[in-house]
């Protein structure tokens, strides 16, 4: 069964929309990153994109935060990473740590990305750090169930914070928001995301109402105002009709690695850090969905058209017209025209658990 949006007021006219990445604040319509002065080894641009009044807008996030640290990884056991020639403030990479980024008084959360060599096995990977001594990073439970001790050794890798609703949206110490505020769902802009089998609560930034009270975003009673945003993930975000269209301006770091996206069995809501638009033919999504007559053989690329979900494509490699192999959607060959669009997202759905490794635009 297709995954279906829950109801959440007049669905409208709704129409794909958006990517972005930094700390974002709201002026003159725009969304502006703000950043810290720090060293980039790859690519710092700005992705531009139009948000739809009235509309649900699926959306992912083409670029990330500047790295904060880069390294070589001289040893690994199957939870934790060693930079024998790192000397870091103990907690300094922890979960929940504060004083790294503006605000000050927010909290981080940072994940390590294998950078290089390309032919390693977790070339792309990221896992999320619980917390590190002074040369050793833990990861977060639960551990990668495929890594193994020394599996890392002799790798380049990369430090980065992760996206957080108020880095995204805004902040929820301004009144410059990306998204309209309001006392409930109902009279606010709201994000929706996947949560592997079904859909998460509504989030929406809280200005007045019943607890919690204070200004912030929140999810049922809860203030997610540090909820992290999956480097892979794509969300949907719903603008009220009342409120304007608007654009959001991007400024972020281009990955200069491939990125490794983790499909589990069923649906993936997958975006991704992807700043160039690439039709099928010239992505490596063949290999990753498999092939079949149809699409209960093979898996499956679904696309939101503005009021459901597209006909699904798939690679199709024999069975009723048309014949030939080659990607198809209904009965057209689609390999060389249907995009996987920069800032927006996908479901992809598959028959059993794999990998799909998005190359950069700079490789």
């Amino acid at each position: 069964m297709l995954p279906v949006l829950p109801e959440m007021g007049e669905l409208g006219n709704m129409k794909r929309i958006i990517g972005f990445i930094g700390l974002f604040v709201l002026i003159a319509g725009l969304c502006h990153a703000q950043t810290d002065e720090v060293y980039s080894a790859n690519v710092v641009g700005i992705f531009k994109v139009p948000v739809t009044s009235g509309q649900y807008n699926l959306l992912s996030v083409p670029m990330h935060k500047i790295a904060s640290y880069r390294g070589v990884i001289s040893g690994n056991a199957t939870n934790s990473i060693t930079d024998s020639t790192a000397s870091w403030t103990v907690g300094e990479w922890s979960e929940g740590v504060t004083n790294k980024e503006s605000p000050f008084a927010s909290a981080s959360t940072f994940y390590i990305e294998i950078s290089g060599p390309t032919s390693s096995a977790f070339y792309g990977r990221h896992f999320y750090i619980a917390t590190n001594s002074v040369d050793m990073l833990m990861l977060k439970a639960p551990a990668p169930s495929d890594l193994q001790a020394s599996d890392l050794e002799g790798a380049s890798y990369k430090i980065v914070a992760a996206l957080r609703m108020r880095d995204v949206f805004g902040h929820n110490d301004t009144t410059n928001m990306c998204l309209k505020a309001g006392a409930d769902p109902s009279t606010a802009d709201t994000v929706l995301m996947w949560a592997g089998n079904g859909w998460t609560d509504t989030i929406f930034f809280k200005e007045a109402g019943p607890p919690p009270s204070r200004r912030g975003w929140v999810q049922g009673t809860n203030i997610v105002d540090n909820l992290v945003i999956d480097r892979d993930a794509s969300l949907f975000v719903r603008r009220l009709g009342s409120e304007p269209s608007t654009n959001f301006t991007m400024t972020g770091e281009v990955s200069g690695n491939a990125q490794d996206v983790i499909l589990d069995i069923n649906y993936n809501m997958i975006g991704g850090m992807s700043v160039v638009d690439k039709v099928l033919d010239n992505t490596s999504l063949t290999n990753v969905l498999g092939v079949g007559a149809d699409p209960s053989i093979a898996g499956t690329i679904l696309a939101w058209n503005g009021t459901g979900w597209d006909t699904a494509v798939f690679y199709k490699d024999s069975g009723p017209p048309p014949s030939r192999r080659g990607w198809v959607q209904g009965t057209n060959i689609v390999g060389s025209t249907f995009k996987i669009e920069a800032g927006k997202g996908y479901f992809l759905s598959l028959h059993s658990a794999t990998n799909w490794s998005r190359l950069s635009p700079l490789e």
